[in-house]
């Protein structure tokens, strides 16, 4: 047993171990090649083609899109042999037309709709309501 284990450290001592995880400054590992992307030459992993910095900002594209979709404000649309992201429409509280929000709470078409929604709400036509049902306000002790 100790003589195997003795020739074992001989071994490993003698050649450095190649494990399928190689380290960076082997030669042949990385080399010097263009990036898809950024069309930069950079030191690239023999299997990559795009460089970290691409990588990156490819990855934060994705999880935007992910997050969009989650949402709602994104929706994907299938189309030949993929799947496209397009703007959820949404239908304005006030007017009824149709719009792509660029925040998930938005609720109205634009900042005059969203007025006169809250115009309309706090202050009810004439003929409608006179008071009944409704709190009265009592005016503020000083």
């Amino acid at each position: 047993m100790s003589e195997l284990r003795e020739a074992e450290e001989v071994i490993r001592g003698a050649a450095p171990s190649l494990s399928r995880w190689r380290r960076r400054d082997q030669s042949g590992y990385y080399s010097d090649r263009r990036c898809r992307w950024c069309g930069e030459v950079k030191e690239l992993h023999c299997r990559a083609k795009v460089c970290e910095d691409c990588r990156h900002e490819r990855d934060m594209k994705k999880q935007r899109e992910r997050r969009a979709v989650k949402a709602g404000l994104l929706v994907t649309v299938p189309h030949k042999a993929f799947r496209l992201l397009q703007s959820a429409a949404r239908t304005c509280g006030h007017c009824g037309g149709e719009f792509k929000p660029k925040r998930t709470t938005a609720r109205y078409c634009s900042t005059k709709c969203r007025v006169y929604a809250a115009r309309a709400r706090s202050n009810p036509p004439a003929g409608e309501g006179n008071g009944e049902g409704r709190e009265q306000r009592r005016p503020r002790p000083r």
